[in-house]
């Protein structure tokens, strides 16, 4: 290239034998090695991280179980993800409003994919369409290199995004997925026939279920203040596929509830009529979900040990949520609040006055959830108390619809129309 641009400045750039690694949009954990303390790993405050965190913080408030404040992604990976959005904002600066960008991408880790889609969100872009093609079986002469795993390539094609994303509450866009994914799914089966894999299949309707989360990227709220991150929001698309694709009876007969969180709606999957699991077992339930056992022990829901993996009881989890100085607000996800109504009402306490303290905003997958506990737990005594929660909850909701001035919030407001 240097004839191209003899005399010219840039010319110095192609004067070098070797292009510069340290500028390539990478995960290279040779180039940037992972500098972390053991607390800036942990997305959640672990105790034994509690007091360092605390200190390095400035914020001696924080609580085990919190968000990490000091967090910290894989140098390598976080790299990665802001070198590539780097290089898509500069392609959108140079690209017409109305115009496409493409792209080809494909690998067998959950995170490469993270990384991908979240620069491609961050640098401003829609996702309008993905293809599968088939493609890898003809790289090499044995196929023994490149990335021979994985059976397909996978075109994204998006668009800039022309206009701030508008706030919408997970509730209301698993339904708008639910609608058009089936609506797609029938589609694509009468126009194919029933030839189309289902590998196909899954890759075409997940595309257009991100396609819905890219249009409101950073504003899908799980609850007030919470954001449905990429993982989550992949982990929760991935979920609702499979019930689409998949018969009650493949899937094991009864399915967690379909309002519950991503995060949650998994665990209940996994552990349903059972406390604890081969930890074996558990990898490979989590393979392909972006999730791992760290993940899910990180926010209080499990332990390890040994070679057994165990849920962690209502009770002890109701003990961690009502320690001295924990504040209500601290009981964010829906099964943390699902877990502390059940342990409220195995320790007698009077859930109403819960419900009306104003720390406590207890969402509306909850009533699902104990539902779910009341017809699934295997410990009788839970059950129960689920079931009373459940019509505890369910009273106390309409005593609050009834005609009153009460101060409203943008998640409620999220949920009331999802309900409306």
């Amino acid at each position: 290239m240097q004839k191209w641009y003899a005399g010219l400045p840039e010319a110095a750039y192609f004067a070098p034998e070797r292009t510069p690694h340290s500028l390539e949009a990478i995960d290279n954990p040779v180039e940037h090695p992972d500098d972390r303390a053991d607390y800036e790993k942990e997305l959640f405050i672990s105790a034994k991280h509690l007091a360092a965190i605390r200190q390095n913080s400035g914020n001696g408030s924080l609580c085990e179980k919190d968000p990490n404040p000091l967090y910290r992604p894989e140098p390598s990976s976080d790299f990665y993800c802001q070198t590539l959005a780097a290089c898509w904002t500069e392609a959108g600066r140079l690209l017409r409003d109305g115009g496409l960008m493409a792209f080809t991408f494909h690998h067998n880790e959950d995170q490469a994919w993270l990384d991908v889609l979240r620069a491609l969100f961050d640098a401003g872009y829609l996702l309008v369409a993905t293809y599968p093609i088939r493609s890898d079986e003809t790289k090499g002469e044995t196929a023994a290199f490149g990335s021979q795993k994985i059976e397909y390539d996978i075109i994204h094609v998006c668009r800039k995004r022309l206009r701030a994303p508008e706030p919408v509450a997970w509730s209301r866009m698993r339904r708008w997925v639910r609608e058009e994914a089936e609506r797609l799914k029938d589609l694509l089966e009468r126009t194919h026939g029933q030839t189309l894999p289902e590998s196909d299949l899954r890759v075409i309707l997940r595309g257009k279920s991100l396609e819905f989360y890219s249009r409101h990227y950073g504003r899908v709220f799980t609850g007030e203040g919470q954001r449905l991150e990429v993982r989550e929001a992949l982990l929760g698309i991935n979920q609702l596929l499979d019930d689409i694709l998949e018969s009650s009876a493949q899937a094991g007969g009864l399915r967690p509830p379909d309002s519950a969180e991503p995060a949650s709606r998994l665990f209940l999957g996994i552990f349903k009529n059972r406390s604890e699991l081969a930890r074996d077992e558990l990898h490979k339930r989590l393979r392909g979900t972006g999730m791992s056992p760290a993940d899910l022990e990180a926010r209080g829901w499990l332990r390890l040990v040994g070679k057994t993996v165990q849920i962690v009881p209502v009770r002890e989890r109701f003990v961690f949520f009502t320690q001295p100085g924990r504040n209500r607000k601290a009981i964010k996800t829906d099964l943390d609040q699902a877990e502390f109504s059940i342990g409220a009402v195995l320790a007698g306490l009077k859930l109403e006055t819960e419900l009306n303290n104003p720390n406590f905003r207890v969402k509306q997958s909850v009533d699902d959830i104990l539902a779910w506990q009341a017809r699934t737990h295997d410990d009788s005594e839970v059950r129960n108390a689920a079931q009373l929660a459940a019509e505890l909850l369910k009273n106390w909701r309409l005593r609050q619809a009834e005609p009153r001035v009460v101060q409203g919030n943008l998640f409620a407001a999220l949920e009331k129309d999802e309900q409306g």
